[in-house]
């Protein structure tokens, strides 16, 4: 099994704690091509990207045989910062699946302009 790629910024500083690791990855793994293991900032944004879109695909799986299977509850909550004084309107889901394992997400979170949180506003 090779190392994971570790990430890194295009400058590297190499540390006494940099050459420790190189020394036990060596040991563990055998030689190994540097190139294959060290990002640069390019492929990190992907990697991120990629890694934010699979977990936007389990969550949507997850709402949509939630939604068939009658077990999601959506919750707006309001609330507010009471040192800056902003309101925020947040909305969460609450699940229960075929386990019966309780399961919570916190969709989104925005900052709420409107003085009255009516259900006219929330839904602006």
């Amino acid at each position: 099994m090779a190392p994971s790629p570790m990430s890194s910024s295009s400058s590297i500083s190499f540390t006494s704690s940099s050459a420790e690791e190189c020394v036990r990855l060596g040991s563990v793994y055998g030689a190994f091509d540097v190139n294959g293991v060290l990002r640069g900032e390019k492929t990190i944004s992907r990697h991120v990207i990629s890694v934010a879109d699979a977990a936007r695909a389990q969550v949507k799986e997850l709402l949509s045989s939630s939604l068939k299977d009658h077990s999601l509850t959506i919750c707006p909550d309001y609330w507010i910062d009471s040192h800056k004084k902003i309101s925020y309107l947040g909305v969460s889901v609450t699940i229960v699946d075929d386990q019966y394992v309780y399961k919570s997400i916190d969709l989104c979170c925005k900052s709420f302009e409107y003085r009255k949180k009516t259900a006219e506003n929330t839904l602006k």
